[in-house]
């Protein structure tokens, strides 16, 4: 007879989700997350009632899955043997033995599921075998790890649509569609799954992509919308070019996107296992000089006194009161009047090149002017020339428009006839792509342009707009309702030859969430009109120059797992990268010499400035704040330091926002700051002074600043605040006073200021250590070497040179002998006009693996600790 204490009993009901009704006749059964093995526990199979009971009998659960509190969780497979469903949050085995556990199931899958078990245990698979589906890069992982089950770029559940860059932001973004009903994890009430994309830029140096920091994220669940209809979803991710060039060179580089599946990707060559990779090319904004061109949306036009200069319109004859709808391309210009002259001019000057070429066809480059002069010149409003059904369009129009509109047809009823009408003409760009990132309420589209000209001119004149308008269906029997229009500038750019140029727009938009219960999908419609703003002629406008897009999006739930604040990056490291446990916990993942990151291995630290994003939206959030622990918990403190966003106005650079006493920041304020910069941080905290171990906490508060229940997110850091130690060296004879690096000759002498010969050999020790040391370089310099030197070693603490670890030097220490890393032969060092006589250095530079934040202006960025030591000889050329 079994004892009751040997006992773990899991039970409850499986029902459907759509009707509460039981489920009968699927099975049942616990697995072990870490150990990958069925039926350790036991199955059952749901009876008429869908009640199930799984009993295990035995062994105590300690001694068979080898620790204290194993990770169980439930499978539920259908008549057919599929897996239909897996509890996303685990069944612990605690001290009671006795747990329960009811399961909803969506009826409308029960039939139709077919996720593969590679999907389904996806994680656990690589938890076992990080090279398991062989789509590594590391030749050492590769070694260690053979391929069990060869997949890869799997687009059946999701695929990357479209790249594109927002040039005035650097804001990349990225549209992804989900095609399928299931495979994500679990319903919206659930934790659901995470799309991943990493970004990675060539600019064209020879470095080859390099990567624009931590991967962005975009939850995902399983929603049976998606049976009739793909979901649309975007992300976004800011970063800082490497330089900016002036308006007559323009920046094209080429962009690489890879969508992971539940996996961050680790480099520029990762293939996902679940997702795809896209190349598009974009063009980053030149370097930023006065003047600044505003344009003015239609909708929001107000008379500003502020600004010098607002771009003068062809003449028309048009009355004042149709004004709203009566004019393209309006624009304000800040700056020095003689610098906005200047800008003109040349604007003018490209107008009339473009005129003489004649490849640019009269319908485009006089678009302005013909539609000043009727707004349905090409039949955007109807292209009936029946003055009745116009009538009839214009009433479809939003109200504003209809009064503008009226008197003008009551005075010339043939006034809105079509003379030319073109509708829908893509030659020169076309919007390829619209989705959501549910979590920011932030609409994204990408526009892709196909013609090297056509565009008004170069990046160094006004060139013109691309205006996407948004509007969206909400489903309460309205019809469409506008919710942002955003533009782009684009311009005539030569260099990109039979290259398509690939922009984007981005759009917040005030949601309308509901319970996580409800799949709350709308319908969003993009309107991209060339030169024009669509606004204020509604959804139903037909753009000359441009497309329409529908697609289906998903807003963000009210409630559920998935609506909780997180911290998702620290100083560009993502936090699923962030060990948080164990020897290594709160050090970031390795990155190996390639730029690539080495899974399984934790060894970076963070210092400085910690930069953190994160989810925040959270219903009822009116304040966040941060708080750090240097105890494991069990004690926290405010953060109060401020933190830094760009000031909205363009000639004051900064602004600084200051929580109140106990740290806290309004939610409201850094919204506002994240659309006016979307690399704005939620904090900015000064660890100066700080190592070792620390917990980062983020709270969110009410209105009265009153804690929301279950609203905190937590990561572990570890925190690397001291530099490099270089040590001075000792033995005989006593060496002069030196640090970090010395020269000795074949003998082992010191020779420090003292005098090499020919081709003798200079012999470089160093002595230096760090906690977390990275790498080393050497350089020569003097005589007549260049200005820059001559880089002549160099070493990492992973790459197997004798004598030197992870730690620096092994054995390094105040006064010691040091370790030799490098031999020099002057006579092999270019010198121009010709090798001299003269005084001569070598520089030690060494490099630790923090992860250092810092702020530029209003931009975040990271670096490493580093020192540099130097060491000065003479040197004579004879006998080379």
């Amino acid at each position: 007879m079994v004892d009751k204490e040997k006992r773990f009993i899991i039970y409850g009901k499986v029902r459907g989700k759509e009707s509460e009704k039981s489920i009968t006749g699927l099975t049942v059964e616990a697995l072990d997350k870490n150990l990958l093995i069925d039926n350790r526990l036991s199955t059952a199979v749901t009876e008429k009632n869908g009640n199930f009971e799984i009993l295990y009998k035995g062994k105590d659960p300690e001694e068979v899955f080898f620790d204290q509190k194993p990770d169980i969780y439930l499978s539920v497979k259908n008549q057919k043997g599929e897996v239909v469903y897996i509890t996303e949050n685990k069944v612990r085995y605690e001290a009671t033995r006795v747990k329960e556990c009811h399961i909803h199931i969506s009826e409308k899958l029960l039939e139709k599921v077919e996720v593969e078990v590679e999907r389904l245990r996806f994680k656990q698979f690589l938890s076992i075998n990080p090279n398991y589906f062989g789509n590594l890069t590391d030749e050492k992982i590769k070694a260690i790890h053979p391929v069990v089950y060869p997949i890869s770029k799997i687009t059946k559940y999701e695929e990357l649509s479209c790249v594109g860059l927002y040039p005035e932001d650097n804001l990349l973004e990225a549209v992804i569609e989900v095609k399928l009903p299931y495979g994500y994890k679990g319903s919206l009430c659930t934790a659901g799954s995470k799309e991943y994309v990493a970004f990675y830029i060539d600019y064209n140096d020879g470095a080859g992509f390099t990567s624009t920091g931590a991967a962005v994220e975009v939850n995902v669940h399983n929603l049976s919308f998606v049976d009739g209809g793909h979901l649309f979803y975007a992300v976004r991710k800011p970063f800082t070019p490497k330089e900016y060039l002036k308006c007559d060179h323009p920046q094209l580089v080429k962009v690489r996107a890879i969508l992971s599946w539940e996996k961050l990707p680790v480099g520029p060559g990762y293939i996902p296992v679940w997702g795809n990779v896209v190349d598009a090319w974009v063009q980053i904004k030149p370097k930023t000089t006065w003047p600044f061109v505003h344009p003015i949306p239609v909708y929001e036009f107000k008379p500003v006194e502020k600004f010098e200069v607002i771009k003068p319109l062809p003449e028309t004859k048009a009355k004042s009161h149709i004004s709203l709808v009566s004019y393209t391309g309006k624009i304000m210009i800040t700056g020095d009047k003689e610098e906005i002259k200047e800008l003109i001019d040349k604007s003018i000057e490209a107008e009339k090149r473009i005129k003489e070429e004649g490849k640019v066809e009269e319908e485009r480059f006089e678009f302005d002017k013909m539609t000043i002069k009727n707004p349905n010149y090409f039949g955007s409003i109807s292209k009936s020339k029946n003055k009745d059904e116009i009538l009839k369009a214009v009433y479809n129009l939003p109200p504003t428009t209809i009064e503008s509109l009226l008197p003008e047809l009551a005075i010339n009823p043939e006034w809105l006839v079509p003379v030319k009408p073109i509708l829908y003409n893509t030659k020169y760009e076309e919007l390829r792509c619209v989705g959501l990132h549910p979590e920011d309420d932030l609409l994204e589209a990408v526009i892709e342009l196909k013609l090297t000209y056509g565009f008004n001119g170069n990046l160094c004149t006004l060139g013109s707009k691309e205006y996407v308008a948004f509007y969206i269906d909400w489903g309460d029997g309205s019809g469409f309702q506008h919710v942002a229009t955003s533009t782009v500038g684009v311009h005539d750019i030569s260099a990109i030859n039979s290259k398509h140029l690939f922009y984007a727009v981005k759009a917040n938009i005030a949601s309308k969430p509901k319970e996580c219960t409800i799949e709350n999908i709308v319908k969003v419609k993009a309107i991209l009109a060339w030169n024009h703003d669509p606004t204020p002629f509604g959804p139903t406008y037909n753009p000359v120059w441009g497309n329409v897009l529908e697609r289906y999006i998903q807003i963000r739930p009210k409630d559920g797992a998935s609506v909780k604040c997180d911290i998702e990056i620290v100083n560009e490291v993502h936090t699923d990268d962030i060990s948080q446990s164990g020897s290594n916990k709160g050090l970031a993942i390795k990155i190996d010499s390639s730029n690539n990151a080495v899974p399984g291995i934790h060894d970076r630290p963070f210092g400085g400035t910690i930069g953190c994003w994160g989810k925040i939206n959270v219903p009822g959030a009116n304040y966040y704040r941060f708080r750090y622990s240097d105890d494991n918990g069990f004690s926290w403190k405010n953060i109060t330091d401020k933190r830094i966003a760009r000031n909205p106005l363009p000639w004051i650079a900064t602004i600084e926002r200051y929580p109140d006493i106990e740290g806290w920041f309004s939610v409201s304020e850094y919204n506002i700051d994240v659309a006016n910069y979307s690399l704005s941080a939620l904090v900015h905290w000064n660890s100066t002074g700080k190592n070792g171990n620390y917990m980062l906490r983020l709270e969110l508060a009410d209105a009265s600043k009153n804690l929301l229940p279950g609203q905190t997110a937590e990561v572990s850091l570890r925190l690397d605040n001291q530099g490099i130690e270089l040590f001075e060296f000792g033995g005989t004879p006593t060496p002069l006073p030196a640090e970090g690096v010395v020269v000795k000759d074949s003998y082992g002498n010191y020779k420090k200021c003292a005098t090499f010969n020919g081709s003798e050999d200079i012999k470089i020790f160093a002595n230096f250590k760090d906690d977390y040391f990275r790498n080393f370089s050497l350089t020569v310099f003097g005589g007549n070497i260049a200005v820059s030197g001559v880089g002549i070693g160099s070493g990492r603490y992973d790459s197997g040179i004798p004598g030197i670890n992870n730690q620096g030097i092994i054995g390094a220490v105040d006064g010691g002998l040091g370790l030799e890393i490098g031999t020099l032969n002057l006579c092999t060092i270019s010198q121009s006009p010709g090798q001299v006589k003269c005084a001569y250095g070598i520089k030690l530079t060494v490099w630790d693996r923090a992860i250092v934040g810092y702020i530029r202006g209003y931009e975040f960025d990271t670096t490493r600790h580093g020192r540099h030591a130097y060491v000065t000889f003479d040197w004579d050329p004879a006998g080379c």
